[in-house]
């Protein structure tokens, strides 16, 4: 199996075509300063859009917090439980997980992929109706809430990219194990290239997150003949190299 991380058409389709956003999502579950691993640490690459943390008893508690907020051991682990029971499979919820649609404004040309920075991708609906009906497996996709700073709305959808792809151990120098209670990796390093497990590769999907160098989204060779085939704009591959691990 091929895969590939996806990035940002920068030196082409973006090099002439400017456009920009301020942006961030609903609710924000609060970094963590742990007393277990002693790290004070947090991951907002981890999205997870279609979450409606409004149905959370202590939802106020954390909506709207001051970015990068941080609370102790106890309370992310209450907050997380909670949110995983949202969740509809097993995935990751690290301290600075963004929940909720997209909130904000944007300005500029969009093509069929646009991008908040390298963590967040959205895509035009005609591309991914497109994308699907060449039997592409994709994630979900929510409506966010920007405003177009113009007369075009803004009609580009979040995908909600599951962390799933784990990266081989022979790339990673950690301090110590996981922790127990933060899930702190313990990382103190990373040996390039990236090799990815494929047994942590999911076989229903055709785009996902990496779990550990979160702000990396991978997709199949499946995925990128569909959209060059396509001919979609903004997006462009790296390949990433697959371990039988």
């Amino acid at each position: 199996m091929k895969l590939f991380r996806i990035k940002e058409d920068r030196k082409g389709w973006a090099s002439d075509r400017k456009y920009d956003f301020a942006l961030k999502h609903k609710w924000e579950v609060p970094m963590v300063n742990c007393n277990i691993c002693g790290d004070r640490w947090g991951d907002s690459a981890i999205t997870y859009p279609s979450l409606d943390c409004s149905v959370l008893p202590n939802a106020n508690r954390f909506r709207f917090k001051k970015t990068r907020a941080v609370v102790n051991i106890e309370e992310f682990i209450n907050l997380r439980d909670q949110i995983k029971r949202l969740l509809s499979r097993d995935l990751p919820v690290p301290p600075g997980t963004q929940l909720g649609p997209m909130c904000g404004t944007t300005s500029g040309q969009h093509g069929d992929f646009t991008w908040d920075y390298s963590t967040t991708v959205f895509i035009h609906p005609e591309a991914l109706r497109n994308l699907l009906a060449a039997g592409i497996k994709m994630p979900a996709t929510v409506k966010p809430e920007i405003k177009a700073r113009g007369k075009k709305p803004f009609e580009h959808l979040e995908i909600q990219t599951e962390a799933h792809a784990l990266l081989s151990e022979r790339c990673i120098k950690r301090k110590r194990p996981n922790c127990p209670a933060c899930d702190s990796s313990g990382i103190s390093a990373f040996i390039e290239p990236d090799l990815i497990k494929m047994s942590s590769i999911p076989e229903d999907l055709d785009l996902f997150r990496m779990r550990i160098r979160s702000n990396y989204i991978q997709v199949t060779e499946r995925f990128v003949d569909a959209v060059r085939s396509l001919g979609l704009t903004n997006i462009v591959f790296e390949p990433t190299e697959v371990v039988d691990e």
